[in-house]
């Protein structure tokens, strides 16, 4: 995949811009419609064929549902569909232009498919463990037609400011796509009052991954 094609120019300078400046972005413009809709099939079939876990805390992998309620699905190299794997290649090469950019070092990222049923949450949270800190950037996909303000769900972004704490709510909406600094900003998943579904994922500091080029 030609990486200087990857993204429409305007849109990823705009979402680049606003990553370095405030260590948090967004845009509506960097994915398909046809990638979106794909996404979307494959990860309800993974769900409807029983394909996705109840998704834990921490590295323990404890299930603790009063502080989160979901269940995911991990990219997996030997099982993707037409839709992941066009995904994987565009996000290694998101990966390759933060580095080029924003002189980073991401070495590989990892992702899921996580659907959160009707009265899923994820309550405040930072996404860097204390035991391993390679986690530089979250992000999130948003995989969720026709979505409207009182269906919840949102991203709330806990942004720290020199007088007070700011809130940024980022609505779950078909191709909405938020990426953040994972140790900087502390951030939750609003009460959903139907079905969300999204790619989740993180940019890594840690061993290159095999898929990536």
């Amino acid at each position: 995949m030609d990486r200087s094609t990857t993204f429409p120019s305007e849109h990823l300078d705009s979402f680049i811009a606003s990553l370095a400046e405030q260590h948090w972005g967004r845009s509506s413009a960097l994915f398909s419609t046809s990638l979106l809709q794909g996404l979307r099939e494959e990860a309800l079939t993974h769900f409807a064929q029983d394909e996705m876990d109840a998704a834990g805390i921490g590295k323990s992998a404890d299930q603790e549902q009063s502080i989160r309620k979901t269940y995911i699905r991990w990219f997996q190299e030997e099982n993707m569909g037409p839709a992941e794997q066009e995904l994987w290649q565009r996000l290694d090469a998101l990966r390759v232009i933060l580095n080029r950019t924003c002189f980073l070092a991401l070495r590989s990222f990892e992702c899921h498919f996580a659907i959160y049923p009707a009265g899923g949450y994820y309550r405040r949270h930072l996404d860097q463990f204390h035991t391993d800190r390679s986690r530089l950037l979250s992000f999130a996909l948003y995989l969720n037609p026709d979505w409207r303000e009182p269906d919840g769900g949102q991203l709330r972004l806990f942004i720290p400011t020199k007088n007070k704490e700011e809130v940024v709510d980022i609505p779950p909406s078909l191709g909405h796509f938020a990426m953040f600094q994972s140790a900087a900003l502390e951030h939750e998943v609003l009460l959903t009052h139907k079905e969300r579904v999204c790619v989740i994922g993180w940019m890594k500091t840690g061993p290159i991954n095999p898929l990536s080029g």
